[in-house]
């Protein structure tokens, strides 16, 4: 069977000298892998920037439903980036949205609103300009809302968050939340409907811990 999709790749691995696995979050079938033959050789017959994580693809594929590993017929650039690859910035917050992609979406299927916002936020992040440093804050939190995880009560000022229980608690400085500071920054994340919602000259340390709270948070109600 053959099918056409749209994909994102989120993860490659060299399979052979001259081979490798491409993992691809596509429209059609959610988490794929597909194997590339000849792309590790001189003059390959595909390019390997579409192999590339990140690289956002119109893909043909040959399709079993009996099959983990799966072989193209077809790729080619579905939007071709101008700044991402060559941006050690904007590659590495890419890196960390394609690892937090690769942990969720683990069955072969996704909704398409949900396929749209992802494709749609590699586009953005190529062609940001300006506040990039809270992007992938921004990313992961609108991401929960697309799988029906966004914490309750993120309309309540003054809070706190509980991650077990999934809220924001009308709380302050209780030591078994988390700290307010960083709840807020998550719950303005949660609202924003643009990255560029949010505050302007956050320090790193604090959108780090910012960051590393939304993981613990999808870690949580994920993994158990």
């Amino acid at each position: 069977m053959i099918i056409k999709t749209t994909g994102i790749v989120l993860n490659t691995k060299k399979y052979s000298e001259t081979s490798v696995i491409i993992e691809v979050l596509t429209l059609d079938k959610g988490l794929q892998s597909y194997i590339i033959s000849g792309v590790r050789q001189p003059k390959p017959k595909v390019s390997p920037l579409l192999v590339r994580p990140m690289a956002l693809l119109d893909m043909i594929v040959y399709w079993r439903e009996d099959k983990d590993l799966h072989r193209t017929k077809e790729l080619q650039h579905k939007y071709m980036y101008s700044q991402l690859p060559f941006d050690l910035q904007k590659s590495s917050i890419g890196t960390c949205m394609t690892e937090l992609i690769s942990n969720i979406f683990i069955e072969p299927d996704i909704e398409q609103e949900t396929f749209e916002f992802i494709f749609s936020s590699f586009k953005e992040l190529d062609q940001v300009q300006q506040q990039l440093s809270t992007f992938h804050i921004w990313f992961a939190s609108q991401l929960l809302h697309f799988i029906g995880l966004t914490p309750s009560g993120i309309q309540i000022k003054d809070t706190q968050l509980h991650i077990p229980t999934g809220e924001f608690i009308y709380s302050k400085n209780n030591p078994q939340y988390i700290d307010s500071e960083i709840s807020q920054t998550f719950q303005q994340a949660c609202l924003a409907d643009s990255y560029k919602e949010l505050p302007i000259g956050l320090k790193k340390q604090h959108r780090k811990e910012v960051f590393n709270t939304i993981i613990q948070y999808y870690q949580y109600h994920i993994e158990g």
